[in-house]
């Protein structure tokens, strides 16, 4: 699996800058509220992934 660094990095060189930018701060996002995973966010993961 590659690191999010290599992930942000791969991104920043495709030719759409402002996608990439957008697409790294989302995937920051979604990895700050997923890596420490509280009890509480079980069942809410859990709707998210069915919408």
């Amino acid at each position: 699996m590659k690191s999010r660094k290599d992930i942000a990095l791969a991104l920043i060189k495709k030719e759409d800058v402002s996608n990439s930018y957008l697409h790294i701060f989302f995937q920051f996002v979604f990895q700050l509220i997923i890596t420490p995973i509280p009890d509480y966010w079980g069942p809410v993961l859990g709707l998210m992934r069915f919408h």
